[in-house]
């Protein structure tokens, strides 16, 4: 029944298996593109042949793998054609024609934008393929003032993006990689002039152009800095103006979901039109019209919000939707949503490893298959205890389908996502429709003014609502951790879960019972690898210092002055690895510090450390040496700040063969420190460079 309904699955599955080979292996090989064509033709004509030559029931198998073997070979083939390799180094302080072909992102301190690039010689002639540039813009007057298409020299330096330096840090680089760039550049304000504007897409153009309008409108209906910055989320999916503390709020009250545009948004645009225009519902002729101003309007605001995945999922599955309205199609909404996947991963199938993608398709996946049951299990005479429920069954089952995903990725959960979900929903739809009232309406004197006041008040309602949320006893679980194979799992679970609840197939008890066995035999596993671990860690933090010993679920930080007093700073850097090491939150002291700490293989004095079976010196400004007859045996000197102590004196002093540098040491000393190991036996390592420095521990 599954299959016979869905055939998209089948489609998407193969498919998504060619992407995945294409990233994870073919990719890697030195295949030319010619090789990958000629086996995609081949498996094409396989299929017909099977089809056309072997057209029996009996051999119905093979149609099936052939048919799964010409998507798979497409996947493979659709990747390789939307990665380029841009690894090759770029000219130094050259002059580049450039475009943006993003709508640039306000950032605190910069602006950032995607360029296309061209080396241009001085008689501004092109080289042929372009750079894919992430540009950050020197924040002025005048950079505010881009927009999507606009042509500008640029004199600089491109650089490749890094890898992450630092432990399970997020990968910034594969970021960026999933969308074919491959370098970064500073741009100042005296690096770039303007040419004029040539978008490359004059519809995006136009949206963009008219989102910026609407935000402009939005600011003058007399919302204050919090209020418009949510009401740009919400109604023209545009967070650039959220700062740390209100997205915060959001995470915790489990309400970041209603601030990116998606099916909500786009289902409110078809239920609003689709009313004003059921006056064509006369004969099929003026149906026929109708759905198509419906499909055009529905892509028209996917177009102003950013076309982001959720966006594209939504616009497409609605679209289906309004075709199948005109057809005898059965509509089957799972393989709607299935389809939609297809479609947009034909068109870019890095989409694939875009979090808003899998989380988009997780959560709707999850609505589509598990709110029905969910909201069977309890029945409510009473209309307002019914409607209660029945956002808290929607809330629940979105959130089922996307926990393992969220933990994955942001190792936290909210706990009172159920309670503050229904009152975002219902004020978020509010929002929505009073912000395109708004819109619509701008142009009346009295009725604009009023519509702003409604808008701000329920802006106002909901900002105080998700405040709340963290005055609320255990706000949310951090420090979670979920390694990719428990994350399968729990999908699993959570599939043969509900299979055995809701078909009461009891041949499905034994696989519950052993996936739950599995998940915590794998728990258990990790938790006493954790008990057994001891290390320490050298953190590469720009101009900062972050040293870190690990006994345990237990650890001791040693920092600068000024991340001792707020380690939020860098929370971003360390929040996966504490996750994954499964350590307990702790206390923060200075360098020079002399406090007790619980780790019972831990000995400080002074900058004389022992830890990890390890003899340390630590090396800052508050130490003095002086040379002595018999030089100190060390294992290793760790570097911080800028040490008191000469280079070329350190080695009068101290015996080792390990030396590290943080990031808070000056480049000028790296370099003399980096020299004077030369002719020494010392192995030395700089975290700017050689990533951060671990011991005894993974």
């Amino acid at each position: 029944m599954f299959w016979s309904q869905r055939p998209a699955f089948r489609i998407l599955i193969w498919y998504i298996a060619g992407i995945l080979a294409w990233n994870y292996f073919v990719g890697h090989l030195d295949l030319t593109p010619f090789l990958i064509w000629m086996g995609t033709g081949l498996s094409f004509l396989t299929y017909i042949f099977v089809i056309i030559g072997l057209n029996r029931h009996a051999f119905r198998w093979l149609t099936g793998l052939t048919f799964g073997l010409l998507f798979f070979f497409l996947g493979i083939l659709v990747s390789s054609l939307q990665l380029s390799d841009q690894e090759n180094p770029t000219p130094e302080n050259a002059v580049y024609l450039a475009r943006l072909v993003s709508d640039p992102g306000i950032g605190e301190n910069v602006i950032t934008a995607t360029l296309e690039a061209y080396v241009a010689d001085s008689s501004m002639k092109t080289e042929q393929s372009p750079l894919h540039i992430q540009g950050y813009f020197e924040k002025c007057s005048r950079t505010a003032e881009l927009r999507y298409g606009d042509l500008i020299t640029v004199k600089g330096s491109p650089v490749s993006v890094a890898s992450p330096l630092n432990p399970e840090e997020f990968d910034y680089r594969n970021f960026l990689a999933m969308k074919n760039i491959h370098f970064s550049m500073y741009i100042d304000n005296s690096s770039w002039e303007s040419l004029g504007v040539d978008p490359p897409n004059r519809w995006i153009a136009w949206a963009y152009q008219t989102r910026w309008k609407l935000l402009s409108l939005l600011k003058s209906s007399g919302l204050n800095k919090e209020e418009f910055a949510v009401a740009a989320a919400i109604l023209l999916g545009n967070d650039d103006f959220m700062d740390a503390t209100l997205r915060q709020n959001f995470v915790y009250a489990g309400a970041m979901h209603i601030l990116c545009v998606s099916g909500l948004h786009v289902g409110i645009i078809f239920i609003i039109f689709n009313f004003l225009l059921g006056f064509l519902n006369k004969n099929g002729r003026l149906r026929i019209l109708k759905a198509i101003i419906l499909i055009v309007l529905v892509w028209i605001y996917a177009s102003i919000t950013g076309l982001s995945p959720s966006v594209l999922r939504a616009g497409l599955m609605v679209s289906i939707f309004i075709l199948s309205q005109l057809t005898s199609w059965h509509k089957d909404n799972l393989n709607t949503l299935i389809a939609s996947a297809v479609i947009i991963l034909l068109f870019n199938p890095l989409l694939l490893f875009n979090i808003g993608f899998q989380l988009s398709y997780a959560a709707v996946s999850g609505i589509l298959l598990l709110y029905q049951p969910i909201y069977h299990w309890l029945y409510f005479k009473n209309r307002a205890a019914d409607v209660i429920w029945s956002i808290t069954a929607l809330s629940l089952s979105a959130q089922l389908a996307t926990f393992p995903l969220a933990v994955y990725y942001f190792h936290f959960f909210p706990t009172w996502f159920w309670l503050t979900n229904l009152f975002t929903y219902p004020l978020s739809f509010a929002i929505l429709t009073g912000g395109m009232a708004f819109i619509v309406f701008s142009w009346v004197p009295y009725l604009s003014q009023i519509l702003g006041w409604c808008m701000a008040g329920l802006v106002y309602v909901l900002n105080y609502v998700v405040e709340l949320v963290k005055f609320l006893p255990f706000p949310g679980i951090t420090n979670l951790y979920l390694p990719f194979f428990e994350v399968v799992l729990v999908y699993l679970f959570i599939a043969i879960l509900f299979g055995f609840i809701l078909q009461n197939k009891w041949r499905l008890l034994l696989p519950t019972l052993l996936l739950t066995a599995l998940l915590l035999l794998t728990e258990t596993i990790q938790h006493w690898r954790h008990l057994q671990q001891q290390g320490l860690i050298v953190y590469q933090i720009r101009k900062h210092s972050v040293i870190q010993f690990v006994e345990g679920t237990r650890s001791h930080i040693l920092a600068d002055s000024v991340l001792a007093r707020d380690l939020s700073a860098v929370s971003f850097t360390l929040q996966s690895s504490q996750a994954k090491w499964g350590l307990k939150p702790t206390g923060v002291k200075t360098d020079s510090s002399l406090s007790k700490v619980e780790l019972t293989g831990f000995y400080q004095d002074g900058p004389y450390i022992l830890a990890v079976n390890r003899r340390i010196l630590l090396l800052d400004g508050n130490s003095s040496f002086v040379p002595i007859s018999d030089r100190l045996p060390v294992d290793l000197v760790i570097v911080t700040g800028k040490p008191r102590i000469k280079p070329e004196n350190l080695l009068k002093i101290v015996q080792t063969d390990t030396l590290v540098t943080d990031g808070s040491v000056p480049r000028y000393w790296k370099k003399q420190f980096s020299e004077l190991v030369k002719n020494e036996d010392i192995r030395y390592i700089d975290t700017s460079i050689d990533g951060a420095f671990m011991v005894g521990i993974k």
